[in-house]
């Protein structure tokens, strides 16, 4: 990779939809990162024939990668997402698996599955409580980012 090559990270399709842009807003925030558009991860799929339910091979992998110059792939599948009522509340609950590759070699570099439930934050009686799966899925986006970089996951700039 060349030493000006973009920070990009490009989120596929069926995870984007559902999910993507708390995570690429998370990525930006912890690291710096671009996230490619919706519009232009769609056009790749559309010129590669993949439907937006199915997961792309290796070459594809490949293929997006160098056409967005994107150095990270993620691919997930949301396993779980809904809203539960509790006792005079609502407690989200979300599950995904995610895979990160190589934008260049479409080598997988890491999964995780992860699943949390509002209620998993609650301090003292509310207090802490999360009530819905945006907010969810950004405490899940961020907690998820920063293990990846504790457990040596390498931020762009190294």
């Amino acid at each position: 990779m060349n030493s000006q090559a973009r920070c990009l990270f490009c989120f596929l399709l069926a995870f984007l939809l559902l999910a993507g842009s708390a995570w690429g807003a998370e990525l930006n925030r912890i690291c710096g990162a671009e996230v490619a558009s919706e519009g232009d991860v769609r056009n790749i799929f559309r010129e590669l024939r993949i439907f937006p339910n199915q997961h792309p091979d290796i070459e594809q992998i490949k293929v997006i990668g160098s056409r967005l110059d994107a150095q990270i792939i993620i691919s997930g599948r949301i396993t779980e997402m809904e809203e539960k009522m509790g006792d005079n509340y609502v407690n989200p609950v979300m599950g995904v698996i995610l895979q990160v590759y190589d934008g260049n070699t479409g080598k997988s570099l890491w999964a995780t599955y992860h699943r949390k439930e509002g209620s998993d934050y609650r301090k003292i009686m509310h207090f802490g409580l999360v009530n819905t799966v945006t907010q969810l899925s950004r405490i899940m986006a961020d907690e998820i980012i920063d293990q990846w970089f504790a457990e040596g996951m390498k931020r762009c700039a190294e």
